[in-house]
């Protein structure tokens, strides 16, 4: 926890920090998010659509082999049941990222904002 307090810190002095403030909070709290999995096509190189995201591993279809993804998507739920809710065991970066921006969708505004701070910081020279 600490290691993100300091990382938060460092963010909302305009250092090089990815993540939006929201994502760092939730990933130091651990805390439930809604996660929206079927916002992002997971795809193997071999066109293997995962169901209903790549950290739960299963595979639904292949993308060449289904006219939609539509498709694919009731296919997985029909083998694997509804999108479960993962309680606040996965913090996966892509999906708990996508969530944050879907939860809070000005955050990229504060996060565009830190970001310029801190390149008007390093091209003046003023150590943080």
């Amino acid at each position: 926890m600490d290691f993100y307090d300091f990382l938060i810190e460092q963010k909302l002095q305009g250092n090089r920090i990815y993540g939006t403030v929201p994502y760092l909070r939730s990933m130091r709290d651990l805390k439930q998010f809604p996660c929206s999995p079927f916002t992002m096509l997971i795809v193997t190189p071999q066109g293997e659509v995962f169901y209903p995201c790549l950290e739960i591993g299963n595979k639904a279809g292949n993308i060449l082999e289904y006219k939609s993804l539509h498709e694919i998507r009731k296919r997985g739920c029909e083998l694997f049941g509804p999108q479960p809710v993962c309680d606040n065991r996965c913090q996966s970066a892509c999906a708990l990222g996508f969530s944050m921006l879907l939860q809070h969708p000005f955050s990229f505004i504060e996060d565009a904002f830190l970001t310029e701070k801190g390149t008007i910081k390093r091209r003046i020279g003023v150590s943080t």
